[in-house]
């Protein structure tokens, strides 16, 4: 192979994958052929066919790292000029959730987000992209054995997450996404199972010391359980839940 750019970028993903092709420059020496020795023996080829060597047309270079998502081909299928051999998506792990169609104008660009994944606590990420075409409703067997429609339409909602090293590694997980639609700050906020209803409608709190005070809920927070409220409490007043 003669000297240029594409040497320095096949020494760059050699380095990369440990292979050892000394230094990565512009350059094709015995070090950068003693390291594609090493690959094609990752390969599984025999010692006679470790060349050193790379045909024409047997390496393409991806502008940012990959991930393989699929297999277009198998061993000894005849692959002409055109033809998909692999399927690749972006090597970035992010979360696609759905969101319906009605709900589409909370989410945007930037808005932080709460991602869990069983076994792991919760962490945060940020949306990166809100999607514009809306996806019909799965069908489903309805009543009767008719075909039934599983939800509204929704959207794709693509959120951008660094897993913790603790976190396995896992190709693709099921995990529960929890979206701050509106952020209200300096609030008083008690459980949600404290809120009564009060006689003649409306809601009520009951103090530990036996007194209801009327209160206006506000925001809820289903992650944490808590409701924003006004009324005649104070912050480090005590209010009374059912025991669990």
């Amino acid at each position: 192979m003669s000297d240029g750019p594409d040497v320095a970028e096949l020494e760059q993903n050699l380095a990369a994958l440990g292979l050892q092709p000394g230094t990565v420059d512009q350059h094709f020496s015995s070090s950068t052929a003693a390291a594609i020795r090493r690959w094609q023996a990752n390969w599984g080829l025999p010692a006679a066919q470790r060349t050193g060597a790379l045909p024409f047309g047997s390496v393409t270079f991806s502008p940012a790292p990959v991930r393989v998502a699929g297999v277009a081909t198998s061993v000894g299928d005849m692959v002409a000029p055109g033809t998909a051999v692999l399927s690749v998506s972006s090597s970035a792990r992010v979360v696609s959730a759905q969101v319906s169609v009605d709900q589409q104008q909370l989410v945007h660009v930037g808005d932080q987000v709460q991602v869990s994944l069983t076994g792991l606590p919760p962490v945060q990420g940020s949306v990166t992209r809100v999607g514009r075409v809306a996806v019909a409703p799965t069908q489903g067997n309805g009543g009767g054995g008719g075909q039934g429609q599983s939800g509204p339409p929704s959207v794709t909602v693509i959120v951008a997450v660094t897993l913790p090293a603790t976190a396995a590694d896992l190709d693709q997980a099921p995990v529960l996404v929890a979206i701050a639609a509106e952020t209200h700050r300096d609030v008083l906020l008690v459980p949600v199972v404290a809120l009564l209803a009060r006689p003649g409608g409306g809601y009520q709190v009951r103090l530990a010391d036996g007194r209801y005070v009327q209160v206006q809920p506000g925001l809820f927070d289903s992650t944490a359980s808590t409701v924003e409220v006004t009324g005649q409490l104070t912050v480090g007043e005590q209010v009374q839940v059912p025991a669990s």
